[in-house]
């Protein structure tokens, strides 16, 4: 195990975490927008809208590239 053990690891992923790796850079993109304009709005405690509203466009879209990259 390494890293942040504060939510039970399941499978490749943890709880309550979503896998980011793989996905379309283009629906990567799409959430990042609405959690930014708040148009999505179930995260908890508002952790990725407040993440999303501190990014710029650039970082959204080089962000989305990765992910979609890294399988």
């Amino acid at each position: 195990m390494s890293g942040d053990l504060s939510l039970p690891a399941i499978g490749s992923f943890k709880a309550g975490a979503a896998w980011l790796e793989g996905q379309p850079a283009v629906y990567l993109r799409t959430q990042l927008q609405a959690f930014a304009s708040g148009a999505r709005r179930n995260d908890i405690g508002e952790q990725m809208r407040n993440i999303a509203r501190a990014m710029t466009r650039e970082e959204i879209d080089a962000a989305s590239r990765y992910y979609a990259e890294h399988p």
